[in-house]
């Protein structure tokens, strides 16, 4: 004779074990971590990343210059090689200035 109650806590342990197998799955690979690092300045509308790439692989990033009430500017993308440095730099159109420089990367 089976005990009803032990196979619903069963089933529900192998959908706890799926889900959380499931989200190990998909979180992002530490291969895809940002690993550069960057330097940033800002003076006026003008606004630049300064970026080390300390890894063993190309990287690429561009600056994001936040104009507060003008729109956000953005700079080229740049490839850094190996323990090699880059810069990306943008200026803002108008407004109250740079305020702030953060960095996106691939």
């Amino acid at each position: 004779m089976t005990d009803s109650r032990r196979i619903g806590v069963t089933r529900r342990w192998g959908a706890v074990l799926v889900l959380a197998l499931g989200a190990t799955l998909l979180a992002p690979s530490p291969a895809s971590a940002n690993v550069l690092d960057c330097d940033t300045y800002t003076d006026g509308h003008y606004g630049s990343a300064t970026c080390h790439n300390p890894s063993n692989t190309t990287r690429t990033f561009r600056a994001v210059v936040i104009c507060g009430w003008w729109p956000d500017a953005y700079g080229p993308w740049v490839s850094v090689a190996p323990h090699q440095k880059g810069v990306s730099s943008a200026t803002c159109g108008g407004g109250s200035g740079a305020g702030a420089v953060g960095v996106d990367q691939r």
